[in-house]
């Protein structure tokens, strides 16, 4: 449910249909299959789960990229008010950067957010691929905080290769 919210009834009258229509999917489409209907079941709890991610998580980014778009161009700016400019020791900032580099910064670091968040399911399946490969354990490393297991993880490491290709090619 997103904003402006309907009332509570409308709320409620969506709830029950979604409800029904969940189970009829379930219902048709276990007969013949080799899924029984609370597995099927499962698949849309899961599907639900990762629409409701995106909504809350995803769907953000998407908007302050666009608001980044809107009120700002990535080749200068009009006014003072208008710059993404930043200078070291104003405002807290550590680093100078022009509007340019400032706009394209947000912009790339937005973008990969972004799909992060949108391949961030499948990311984790290939986390659990990569955990329990039997051929792929772990080791004892000093990372700086202390020993700790460090693994490989070959299926996350091509999937983020392919995310950040993705970014690029934008």
């Amino acid at each position: 449910i997103t904003s402006p919210a309907p009332p509570r009834h409308e709320i409620q009258r969506d709830i029950r249909a979604k409800e029904r229509a969940r189970d009829a999917l379930a219902k048709r489409y276990s007969r013949g299959s080799r899924l029984s209907e609370e597995e099927l079941l499962q698949c849309l709890y899961s599907i639900a789960d990762n629409n409701s991610f995106l909504l809350y998580n995803r769907d953000p980014i998407d908007r302050m990229l666009q608001l980044l778009r809107d009120n700002f161009r990535p080749d200068g700016f009009d006014s003072e008010a208008g710059s993404l400019a930043i200078s070291m020791g104003r405002g807290g900032a550590r680093l100078t950067h022009s509007h340019q580099k400032q706009y394209t910064y947000v912009s790339q670091s937005l973008t990969l957010w972004r799909e992060i968040h949108e391949a961030m399911f499948e990311l984790w399946c290939h986390t659990d691929g990569d955990l329990l490969s039997a051929g792929n354990s772990y080791r004892l490393s000093n990372t700086g905080q202390g020993l700790n297991r460090v693994q490989q993880c070959p299926r996350v490491s091509k999937a983020m290769h392919a995310i950040l290709w993705r970014c690029q090619q934008r």
